[in-house]
């Protein structure tokens, strides 16, 4: 059985699009680009087919952008950004391992009087199981914002 075939259910306002398509350009979010170019040669009268090709991307792709559009227009576009991956520690452990920074190393058998994020990956690794890359640890250190991450983890 043929797909009905799929047609824009919204008028597209040309200008705004252009307007958003230059935001695109300009914020670097290639994502909504992609969505709003393919959005602007559907509406000009290419097949889904064609505009698939075009911007390298599957058919169904194309077809959900349509879908997203006749849903909820220009704002449904916008691709909603990834939380990312979880963290390894869950946010309890991210509380004692807060609590444990405020204390000295020495008062966990460190040799340091000092924290720094290699000295953080070690204790987390021992203490809490958990094994981080020292350039993530140190993104992560300071992602967290956590009132001692930022300078504790300036060491070496």
């Amino acid at each position: 059985m043929a797909r009905p075939r799929l047609k824009l259910e919204r008028n597209v306002d040309l200008e705004e699009l252009r307007v958003l398509i230059d935001r695109a350009l300009k914020t670097g979010d290639r994502a909504w680009l992609r969505r709003l170019e393919g959005l602007q040669l559907f509406a000009a009268g290419l097949r889904i087919e064609d505009v698939a090709e075009h911007l390298g991307v599957e058919v169904r792709t194309v077809r959900n952008w349509i879908n997203l559009w006749n849903e909820g227009g220009f704002e449904a576009l916008k691709p909603e950004k990834s939380p990312g991956r979880p963290s390894k520690l869950s946010d309890e452990e991210w509380k004692r391992l807060e609590k444990d920074l405020e204390k000295s190393p020495r008062e966990f058998g460190y040799d340091y009087d000092l924290w720094n994020t290699k000295l953080v990956m070690i204790h987390i690794s021992m203490g809490y199981g958990v094994k981080y890359e020292y350039k993530y640890m140190y993104r992560l250190l300071r992602k967290r914002g956590a009132s001692g991450f930022v300078s504790l983890a300036r060491g070496t």
